[in-house]
Protein backbone atom coordinates (compact mmCIF):
# COMPACT_ATOMS: atom_id res chain seq x y z
CA UNK A 1 0.00 0.00 0.00
CA UNK A 2 1.31 3.43 -0.92
CA UNK A 3 2.44 5.63 1.96
CA UNK A 4 2.99 9.39 1.90
CA UNK A 5 6.55 10.50 2.53
CA UNK A 6 7.39 14.14 3.17
CA UNK A 7 9.81 15.51 0.58
CA UNK A 8 10.83 18.47 2.74
CA UNK A 9 9.64 21.13 0.29
CA UNK A 10 6.87 22.56 2.45
CA UNK A 11 6.92 25.61 4.69
CA UNK A 12 9.04 25.34 7.79
CA UNK A 13 7.07 25.14 11.02
CA UNK A 14 9.93 24.69 13.52
CA UNK A 15 12.23 27.53 14.52
CA UNK A 16 15.86 27.22 13.42
CA UNK A 17 18.58 29.14 15.22
CA UNK A 18 21.43 31.05 13.60
CA UNK A 19 23.73 28.04 13.59
CA UNK A 20 21.50 25.94 11.35
CA UNK A 21 20.66 28.89 9.10
CA UNK A 22 24.36 29.71 8.79
CA UNK A 23 25.18 26.15 7.76
CA UNK A 24 22.36 25.97 5.22
CA UNK A 25 22.57 29.37 3.55
CA UNK A 26 26.05 30.86 3.92
CA UNK A 27 27.72 29.58 0.75
CA UNK A 28 24.52 29.43 -1.30
CA UNK A 29 22.89 32.77 -0.37
CA UNK A 30 24.91 35.04 1.92
CA UNK A 31 28.30 34.97 0.27
CA UNK A 32 26.88 35.91 -3.20
CA UNK A 33 24.59 38.49 -1.56
CA UNK A 34 27.46 40.19 0.30
CA UNK A 35 29.55 40.21 -2.88
CA UNK A 36 26.67 41.77 -4.83
CA UNK A 37 26.08 44.36 -2.10
CA UNK A 38 29.74 45.38 -2.11
CA UNK A 39 29.61 45.82 -5.88
CA UNK A 40 26.43 47.91 -5.62
CA UNK A 41 27.87 50.09 -2.86
CA UNK A 42 31.06 50.61 -4.85
CA UNK A 43 29.04 51.45 -7.95
CA UNK A 44 26.80 53.85 -6.02
CA UNK A 45 29.77 55.58 -4.41
CA UNK A 46 31.32 56.32 -7.79
CA UNK A 47 28.18 57.89 -9.25
CA UNK A 48 27.02 61.45 -8.72
CA UNK A 49 23.45 61.07 -10.05
CA UNK A 50 21.73 59.04 -7.36
CA UNK A 51 18.22 58.98 -8.98
CA UNK A 52 19.64 57.62 -12.22
CA UNK A 53 21.74 55.10 -10.30
CA UNK A 54 18.73 53.96 -8.26
CA UNK A 55 16.65 53.53 -11.41
CA UNK A 56 19.34 51.35 -12.93
CA UNK A 57 20.21 49.14 -9.96
CA UNK A 58 17.04 48.90 -7.84
CA UNK A 59 16.38 45.32 -8.97
CA UNK A 60 19.83 44.15 -7.90
CA UNK A 61 19.37 45.73 -4.46
CA UNK A 62 16.14 43.77 -4.03
CA UNK A 63 17.87 40.55 -5.12
CA UNK A 64 20.76 41.04 -2.67
CA UNK A 65 18.50 41.92 0.27
CA UNK A 66 16.22 38.97 -0.56
CA UNK A 67 19.18 36.57 -0.52
CA UNK A 68 20.22 37.91 2.87
CA UNK A 69 16.93 37.99 4.76
CA UNK A 70 14.51 35.58 3.10
CA UNK A 71 15.79 32.70 5.28
CA UNK A 72 14.79 34.73 8.36
CA UNK A 73 11.43 35.73 6.88
CA UNK A 74 10.40 32.08 6.43
CA UNK A 75 11.80 31.08 9.83
CA UNK A 76 9.03 30.93 12.47
CA UNK A 77 9.63 33.47 15.27
CA UNK A 78 12.56 34.76 13.25
CA UNK A 79 11.94 38.37 14.36
CA UNK A 80 11.05 37.73 18.01
CA UNK A 81 13.40 39.62 20.32
CA UNK A 82 13.85 36.83 22.88
CA UNK A 83 14.57 34.24 20.19
CA UNK A 84 17.05 36.56 18.45
CA UNK A 85 19.00 37.09 21.67
CA UNK A 86 19.13 33.36 22.38
CA UNK A 87 20.07 32.53 18.79
CA UNK A 88 22.88 35.09 18.82
CA UNK A 89 24.26 33.66 22.05
CA UNK A 90 24.26 30.12 20.64
CA UNK A 91 25.79 31.31 17.35
CA UNK A 92 28.61 33.12 19.15
CA UNK A 93 29.39 30.05 21.24
CA UNK A 94 29.34 27.92 18.08
CA UNK A 95 31.65 30.34 16.27
CA UNK A 96 34.34 30.66 18.95
CA UNK A 97 34.44 27.02 20.04
CA UNK A 98 37.91 25.49 19.78
CA UNK A 99 39.08 21.94 19.16
CA UNK A 100 35.63 20.42 18.46
CA UNK A 101 35.23 18.51 15.20
CA UNK A 102 31.44 18.09 15.32
CA UNK A 103 29.85 20.46 12.75
CA UNK A 104 26.83 20.99 15.01
CA UNK A 105 28.99 22.04 17.95
CA UNK A 106 31.82 23.96 16.30
CA UNK A 107 32.19 26.37 13.41
CA UNK A 108 35.64 24.97 12.72
CA UNK A 109 34.25 21.45 12.29
CA UNK A 110 31.60 22.69 9.86
CA UNK A 111 34.03 24.83 7.86
CA UNK A 112 36.57 22.00 7.64
CA UNK A 113 33.84 19.67 6.41
CA UNK A 114 32.95 22.19 3.71
CA UNK A 115 36.58 22.62 2.67
CA UNK A 116 37.35 18.90 2.52
CA UNK A 117 35.17 18.51 -0.55
CA UNK A 118 36.79 21.46 -2.29
CA UNK A 119 40.33 20.30 -1.50
CA UNK A 120 39.75 17.14 -3.57
CA UNK A 121 39.04 19.01 -6.80
CA UNK A 122 41.03 18.31 -9.96
CA UNK A 123 43.98 20.51 -10.84
CA UNK A 124 42.22 22.30 -13.67
CA UNK A 125 39.26 22.96 -11.39
CA UNK A 126 41.59 24.35 -8.74
CA UNK A 127 43.01 26.72 -11.31
CA UNK A 128 39.48 27.89 -12.14
CA UNK A 129 38.78 28.39 -8.42
CA UNK A 130 41.95 30.46 -8.06
CA UNK A 131 41.00 32.68 -11.00
CA UNK A 132 37.49 33.15 -9.60
CA UNK A 133 38.87 34.09 -6.18
CA UNK A 134 40.92 36.84 -7.76
CA UNK A 135 37.72 38.86 -8.23
CA UNK A 136 37.80 39.67 -4.51
CA UNK A 137 41.33 41.03 -4.83
CA UNK A 138 40.22 43.14 -7.80
CA UNK A 139 37.23 44.49 -5.87
CA UNK A 140 39.41 45.25 -2.83
CA UNK A 141 41.89 47.09 -5.05
CA UNK A 142 39.07 49.12 -6.63
CA UNK A 143 37.62 50.06 -3.23
CA UNK A 144 41.02 51.07 -1.88
CA UNK A 145 41.84 53.10 -4.99
CA UNK A 146 38.47 54.88 -4.91
CA UNK A 147 38.98 55.65 -1.21
CA UNK A 148 42.47 57.05 -1.76
CA UNK A 149 41.66 59.19 -4.81
CA UNK A 150 38.31 60.54 -3.65
CA UNK A 151 40.18 63.70 -2.68
CA UNK A 152 43.74 64.98 -3.07
CA UNK A 153 45.44 63.25 -0.12
CA UNK A 154 49.15 63.27 -0.87
CA UNK A 155 50.10 62.31 2.69
CA UNK A 156 47.61 59.46 2.67
CA UNK A 157 48.95 58.14 -0.63
CA UNK A 158 52.47 58.09 0.81
CA UNK A 159 51.62 56.41 4.10
CA UNK A 160 48.91 54.03 2.86
CA UNK A 161 51.17 51.13 1.71
CA UNK A 162 53.21 50.84 4.95
CA UNK A 163 50.11 51.27 7.12
CA UNK A 164 48.15 48.60 5.26
CA UNK A 165 51.08 46.16 5.17
CA UNK A 166 51.84 46.73 8.87
CA UNK A 167 48.21 46.20 9.78
CA UNK A 168 48.02 42.97 7.75
CA UNK A 169 51.23 41.62 9.28
CA UNK A 170 50.16 42.47 12.82
CA UNK A 171 46.72 40.96 12.25
CA UNK A 172 48.33 37.80 10.89
CA UNK A 173 50.65 37.64 13.90
CA UNK A 174 47.76 38.01 16.33
CA UNK A 175 45.67 35.40 14.53
CA UNK A 176 48.56 32.94 14.45
CA UNK A 177 49.40 33.52 18.11
CA UNK A 178 45.87 32.65 19.19
CA UNK A 179 46.17 28.93 18.47
CA UNK A 180 49.90 28.26 18.34
CA UNK A 181 50.35 27.44 22.03
CA UNK A 182 47.92 24.51 22.07
CA UNK A 183 48.97 23.18 18.67
CA UNK A 184 52.71 23.24 19.36
CA UNK A 185 52.30 21.83 22.85
CA UNK A 186 50.29 18.88 21.57
CA UNK A 187 52.65 18.25 18.64
CA UNK A 188 56.12 18.87 19.97
CA UNK A 189 55.74 18.46 23.71
CA UNK A 190 57.46 20.99 25.95
CA UNK A 191 59.95 22.37 23.41
CA UNK A 192 58.24 25.67 22.57
CA UNK A 193 57.73 26.85 26.18
CA UNK A 194 59.56 30.11 25.53
CA UNK A 195 57.66 30.56 22.26
CA UNK A 196 54.32 30.07 24.03
CA UNK A 197 55.30 32.63 26.68
CA UNK A 198 56.36 35.23 24.12
CA UNK A 199 53.27 34.93 21.91
CA UNK A 200 50.76 36.56 24.33
CA UNK A 201 53.13 39.50 24.75
CA UNK A 202 53.52 39.86 20.99
CA UNK A 203 49.77 39.65 20.55
CA UNK A 204 49.25 42.40 23.13
CA UNK A 205 51.87 44.58 21.44
CA UNK A 206 50.20 43.90 18.10
CA UNK A 207 46.83 45.11 19.38
CA UNK A 208 48.44 48.25 20.84
CA UNK A 209 50.27 49.09 17.62
CA UNK A 210 47.19 48.40 15.50
CA UNK A 211 45.05 50.63 17.71
CA UNK A 212 47.67 53.38 17.56
CA UNK A 213 47.78 53.21 13.76
CA UNK A 214 43.98 53.31 13.62
CA UNK A 215 43.84 56.37 15.90
CA UNK A 216 46.60 58.08 13.91
CA UNK A 217 44.75 57.54 10.64
CA UNK A 218 41.48 58.73 12.17
CA UNK A 219 42.73 61.91 13.88
CA UNK A 220 45.69 63.10 11.81
CA UNK A 221 44.45 62.50 8.25
CA UNK A 222 41.41 63.72 6.37
CA UNK A 223 39.67 60.37 6.29
CA UNK A 224 35.94 60.00 6.85
CA UNK A 225 34.27 57.09 8.58
CA UNK A 226 32.96 55.72 5.29
CA UNK A 227 36.42 55.76 3.74
CA UNK A 228 37.87 54.05 6.80
CA UNK A 229 35.11 51.43 6.65
CA UNK A 230 35.85 50.88 2.97
CA UNK A 231 39.53 50.35 3.74
CA UNK A 232 38.64 47.82 6.44
CA UNK A 233 36.37 45.96 4.00
CA UNK A 234 39.20 45.90 1.46
CA UNK A 235 41.64 44.45 4.01
CA UNK A 236 39.12 41.78 5.06
CA UNK A 237 38.53 40.81 1.43
CA UNK A 238 42.27 40.47 0.85
CA UNK A 239 42.65 38.24 3.92
CA UNK A 240 39.57 36.21 2.89
CA UNK A 241 40.96 35.70 -0.62
CA UNK A 242 44.41 34.64 0.53
CA UNK A 243 43.08 32.20 3.13
CA UNK A 244 40.47 30.59 0.87
CA UNK A 245 42.82 30.44 -2.10
CA UNK A 246 45.40 28.61 0.01
CA UNK A 247 42.81 26.09 1.20
CA UNK A 248 40.88 25.55 -2.04
CA UNK A 249 43.78 25.53 -4.51
CA UNK A 250 46.50 23.84 -2.45
CA UNK A 251 44.40 21.96 0.07
CA UNK A 252 46.71 19.57 1.83
CA UNK A 253 49.73 17.47 1.05
CA UNK A 254 49.50 13.91 2.27
CA UNK A 255 51.13 13.53 5.66
CA UNK A 256 52.86 16.92 5.52
CA UNK A 257 50.57 19.93 5.80
CA UNK A 258 46.84 20.54 6.05
CA UNK A 259 45.77 24.14 5.53
CA UNK A 260 42.45 23.53 7.28
CA UNK A 261 44.45 22.88 10.46
CA UNK A 262 46.69 25.97 10.27
CA UNK A 263 45.72 28.43 13.04
CA UNK A 264 46.51 31.52 10.98
CA UNK A 265 44.23 30.49 8.10
CA UNK A 266 41.47 29.17 10.36
CA UNK A 267 41.38 32.29 12.53
CA UNK A 268 41.50 34.57 9.49
CA UNK A 269 38.43 32.90 7.98
CA UNK A 270 36.75 32.85 11.40
CA UNK A 271 37.32 36.60 11.73
CA UNK A 272 35.75 37.21 8.31
CA UNK A 273 32.76 35.00 9.17
CA UNK A 274 32.25 36.80 12.48
CA UNK A 275 32.34 40.18 10.76
CA UNK A 276 29.84 39.10 8.11
CA UNK A 277 27.61 37.51 10.74
CA UNK A 278 27.38 40.64 12.87
CA UNK A 279 26.79 42.78 9.78
CA UNK A 280 23.91 40.50 8.70
CA UNK A 281 22.31 40.03 12.13
CA UNK A 282 22.39 43.63 13.42
CA UNK A 283 19.57 44.88 11.11
CA UNK A 284 17.41 42.04 12.44
CA UNK A 285 17.99 43.19 16.01
CA UNK A 286 17.25 46.81 15.06
CA UNK A 287 13.96 45.80 13.43
CA UNK A 288 13.04 43.49 16.33
CA UNK A 289 13.82 46.23 18.89
CA UNK A 290 11.71 48.77 16.99
CA UNK A 291 8.84 46.31 16.73
CA UNK A 292 9.25 45.39 20.40
CA UNK A 293 9.06 48.97 21.71
CA UNK A 294 6.23 50.05 19.41
CA UNK A 295 4.06 47.03 20.24
CA UNK A 296 2.81 47.49 23.81
CA UNK A 297 1.01 44.14 23.83
CA UNK A 298 4.18 42.24 22.97
CA UNK A 299 6.14 44.17 25.59
CA UNK A 300 3.52 43.34 28.23
CA UNK A 301 3.43 39.66 27.24
CA UNK A 302 7.19 39.39 27.33
CA UNK A 303 7.30 41.08 30.73
CA UNK A 304 4.53 39.00 32.28
CA UNK A 305 5.88 35.67 31.03
CA UNK A 306 9.55 36.42 31.58
CA UNK A 307 11.33 33.74 33.61
CA UNK A 308 12.58 36.20 36.24
CA UNK A 309 9.10 37.64 36.82
CA UNK A 310 7.39 34.26 37.03
CA UNK A 311 10.05 32.86 39.36
CA UNK A 312 9.72 35.92 41.61
CA UNK A 313 5.93 35.52 41.77
CA UNK A 314 6.23 31.81 42.56
CA UNK A 315 8.80 32.52 45.28
CA UNK A 316 6.60 35.21 46.84
CA UNK A 317 3.61 32.85 46.82
CA UNK A 318 5.63 30.15 48.55
CA UNK A 319 6.86 32.61 51.17
CA UNK A 320 3.32 33.89 51.71
CA UNK A 321 2.06 30.32 52.21
CA UNK A 322 4.82 29.67 54.75
CA UNK A 323 3.94 32.84 56.68
CA UNK A 324 0.24 31.91 56.73
CA UNK A 325 1.08 28.41 57.91
CA UNK A 326 3.21 29.77 60.74
CA UNK A 327 0.56 32.30 61.83
CA UNK A 328 2.75 35.30 61.19
CA UNK A 329 0.32 36.93 58.77
CA UNK A 330 -2.63 36.83 61.18
CA UNK A 331 -0.51 38.37 63.95
CA UNK A 332 0.62 41.20 61.68
CA UNK A 333 -2.94 41.93 60.50
CA UNK A 334 -4.25 41.96 64.06
CA UNK A 335 -1.57 44.40 65.21
CA UNK A 336 -2.26 46.58 62.19
CA UNK A 337 -5.99 46.89 63.01
CA UNK A 338 -5.32 47.53 66.70
CA UNK A 339 -2.91 50.36 65.87
CA UNK A 340 -5.33 52.07 63.47
CA UNK A 341 -8.17 51.64 65.97
CA UNK A 342 -6.21 53.53 68.60
CA UNK A 343 -5.48 56.31 66.14
CA UNK A 344 -9.19 56.72 65.36
CA UNK A 345 -10.08 56.91 69.09
CA UNK A 346 -7.50 59.63 69.82
CA UNK A 347 -8.34 61.72 66.75
CA UNK A 348 -10.78 64.72 67.44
Amino acid sequence: RAKYQNAGRGLQIAHKDFRHIWQMYFYSHWQPAVELLLLLIFYSGGQSFLPVNAARTWFFWIVAISWLYMPFLYNPLGFAWSRLVEDLRLWQRWMISQGVTDPQESWWGWWRLQMNGRCKALRQNRLIILVRNMRFLLLALCIFTATAFRRDMYLFNQLAPPIVMTGCLLMGLMLAARGEHTRFTLTYGTWPTAFARVMPLLRFIGWIVTGTLFAAVLFTMEVTFGELLGGLAAVLMVLWTLAHSAVETVGYFEGWIDFTMQPMIVETVRLCHLTLGYAIFMPLFALAALKYFLNASEWQTNYMWHTNVTSTIKTSQIEMANLVRKGTISTLVKGHYERFGRLEETSP
